[in-house]
């Protein structure tokens, strides 16, 4: 069961995402994190 909320934490875990965000993250285009790490070499 999932636990009780106020009105202001519900509202606070239903934040807004950019559209850019996810058109980026629909078309597969990787975050900065993973790319960065990606293009590092390891020896």
């Amino acid at each position: 069961m999932p636990p009780i909320r106020s009105q202001r934490s519900t509202n606070s875990t239903e934040q807004e995402v950019p559209r850019t965000t996810l058109r980026h993250r629909l078309s597969g285009i990787q975050y900065r994190a993973i790319s960065r790490a990606n293009l590092r070499k390891l020896t």
